[in-house]
């Protein structure tokens, strides 16, 4: 279960709330602090000088590795593989992914052990899962090596648009951290540990934007981390309302170097 969803977060009041992301954002911290993830990250960079044929090569070499692994540990691919009479050298490359019917959400939500790797202690893994937000969360389990990769493509991108550790980040995608149900401000959290400002984008609405861009404009993020449909209503009111001077004059805010 994830923490927004839990019903003690949702009962908890806003500084208890605040505190609780905060702890946890303090565990990311720690983790993208460890040795593995600097040598994570360094991977990932490198990969950036690849040519064309390299980036394939190494494509077709990871995917080999997770088919050998899919196959020989987890359940529901081992008796993919099986029923389809398929076999780990009939998928070479990207191309031999059509061969493989397309995996429904709704097998992973009902049979959520069945993508367990057999080979792994499961006390080992990571509960995990999504928000739930369409009406369908997902229980998945994830090995903190998966977790470590995902925070280094994260902070990759990140430092493509200027950004790097311990800068000001508002992020505002999918994440509950102000239960649906709530009318009134704040529509978002602090999670200090990693010095972001989490902003619910379920509570954008015309009346709400301006507490919304106000709460930005206060906090001064170096970096915005959004869905492109959570935070257009907000450029687009900026737009129509002319209020994009007021941004740029603000010392640290959109240009912020």
């Amino acid at each position: 279960m994830s923490l927004y969803s839990s019903r003690l977060y949702r009962r908890s009041p806003v500084l208890l709330q605040n505190a609780a992301i905060s702890f946890k954002g303090l565990l990311s911290r720690v983790t993208r602090r460890s040795r593995r993830f600097s040598k994570v990250l360094a991977q990932i960079r490198a990969r950036e000088t690849l040519t064309v044929e390299g980036i394939r090569d190494f494509q077709c070499r990871e995917l080999r590795f997770i088919i050998e692994h899919a196959t020989r540990n987890v359940p529901y691919y081992r008796k993919l593989f099986e029923g389809c009479g398929l076999s780990e050298s009939m998928i070479q490359s990207p191309d031999d992914l059509k061969k493989l019917p397309c995996l429904e959400k709704e097998t992973v939500r009902t049979q959520p052990l069945q993508f367990v790797p057999t080979n792994l202690k499961k006390w080992l893994l990571i509960r995990a899962g999504t928000s739930g937000s369409t009406g369908t969360p997902l229980q998945l389990y994830r090995t903190l090596d998966s977790v470590i990769y995902e925070h280094g493509y994260v902070w990759r991108q990140f430092a493509w648009a200027g950004g790097s550790l311990g800068n000001r980040i508002v992020a505002l995608r999918g994440d509950v951290v102000v239960p649906s149900s709530h009318r009134t401000p704040p529509f978002w959290r602090h999670n200090l540990a990693e010095n972001t400002l989490i902003m619910s984008s379920y509570h954008i609405a015309e009346d709400t934007i301006p507490l919304y861009l106000a709460a930005i404009r206060d906090f001064q993020p170096t970096l915005i981390y959004s869905y492109p449909s959570a935070v257009y209503p907000l450029a687009e009111y900026i737009v129509r309302k002319k209020l994009a001077g007021d941004f740029i004059v603000d010392p640290g805010f959109w240009t912020r170097q």
